[in-house]
Parts: C-alpha cells; structure tokens; sequence
C-alpha cells in the first residue's frame, strides 16, 4: 500500500500497526530468500534496510524534486518511473549505509 507523506501522517502509524506487524512477520518466514536490489530504471531499490518500511525515514522522499518516491509500508520505498528524472539527489540524502537508492553501475 503506497502512501504520500502527507498521507500517513494524517493517519497516523497507529492505523498501519496491524499491517507493519503482519510485513513484519512476513519478512522474518522468507528471510534468506535472497532479496536484493531491484531495477527503477536507472536507479537500484534495495529496500532490505531501509528505515522507511516502518515509517522511520522520509529523507529521501522529502529530497526528490520530482515527488517520484512513495513509501510502502512493510516494504519501504518505491520509485514512480513517469516521475523519476534520474537526478539521484535521493541518494546522498539516505542515512543508511549501504545506501538503499544506488545507480546502477554500466
């Protein structure tokens, strides 16, 4: 389920509960299936630590100037192609490490 930040915090995280709990122990039955990046054209969405599957992080979302990321909770981010330019600023701006948002490589 894909939510604007404006969104969710109207909701609140209190109204997501029941399905972070269920993501959640969704996540931990296939943990070590593999998982992994996934292609967004030319950006790379490895969503394994991103804070935002539980509504911790907005750094990306508030940074991109074409408004093309939404958080998924339980999944974390995703990428609207018809939105993205590839201008990467999403990139420098997540506190992960690895970076969720990455450029693939050519």
């Amino acid at each position: 389920m894909s939510v604007s930040r404006k969104e969710f915090l109207t909701r609140g995280l209190a109204a997501f509960s029941r399905e972070v709990v269920n993501s959640v122990r969704g996540e931990l039955e296939h943990e070590g299936n593999g998982g992994g990046a996934e292609s967004c054209g030319p950006l790379l969405v490895d969503n394994r630590h991103c804070l935002a599957q539980r509504g911790g992080c907005f750094a990306c979302l508030d940074q991109c100037p074409q408004e093309a990321i939404t958080i998924s909770l339980g999944v974390g981010i995703e990428i609207d192609l018809s939105r993205c330019d590839g201008c990467g600023l999403c990139i420098d701006r997540c506190p992960v490490t690895p970076r969720v948002i990455s450029l693939k490589q050519l």
